[in-house]
């Protein structure tokens, strides 16, 4: 059964900031959000707690 599948059913709570400053792990998070049902446009990246702080301040 494919991720997609299992999360049909689910509400997905966005949008979400992930803060990590590994391109591949930031990367493979992504992955695997997106295969969850996340929209490009909910997920929020920043490689520091500083440009975290910035992104919530829109």
């Amino acid at each position: 059964m494919s991720l997609g599948a299992i999360a049909v059913n689910l509400i997905l709570p966005a949008p979400v900031l992930i803060v990590e400053d590994d391109m591949q792990v930031r990367l493979r998070l992504e992955n695997l959000l997106l295969q969850f049902g996340y929209k490009i446009d909910a997920l929020i990246f920043a490689a520091s707690l500083s440009e975290a702080r910035a992104q919530l301040s829109f």
